[in-house]
């Protein structure tokens, strides 16, 4: 959805080289890592296991928000132009949602 930023498009596994072309059209990345996940013994493995999101982030140069202990992992600090952090969620993902808004208020500048 192109033009339409109040919209998030979920595509299926698609080629490689498709896959790609699609990253680098994006205009943000939203890996959704919080601490319900992040501190998971048998999951992220306090962050030594990492998405693979924050990667194709960094390498397309991608707007992403991030939580605030995964982004400390690959060393990205928040600027409000590129990297929108956020704390721990709460049950209506407060933080994130204000977060994901700021992002937003960037684009439509």
């Amino acid at each position: 959805f192109a033009d339409d930023y109040r919209k998030i498009q979920l595509i299926p596994r698609v080629e490689a080289d498709e896959f790609m072309e699609q990253v680098g059209r994006v205009d943000a990345i939203l890996p959704l890592v919080d601490e319900g996940i992040f501190h998971w013994n048998q999951g992220y493995q306090n962050g030594s296991k990492l998405t693979s999101s924050v990667m194709w982030g960094l390498g397309f140069r991608k707007k992403m928000v991030l939580y605030k202990p995964l982004a400390e992992l690959f060393g990205v600090v928040e600027d409000n132009s590129t990297y929108f952090l956020h704390g721990q969620s709460t049950r209506w993902l407060v933080a994130f949602t204000e977060a994901f808004g700021r992002c937003l208020d960037f684009m439509l500048q």
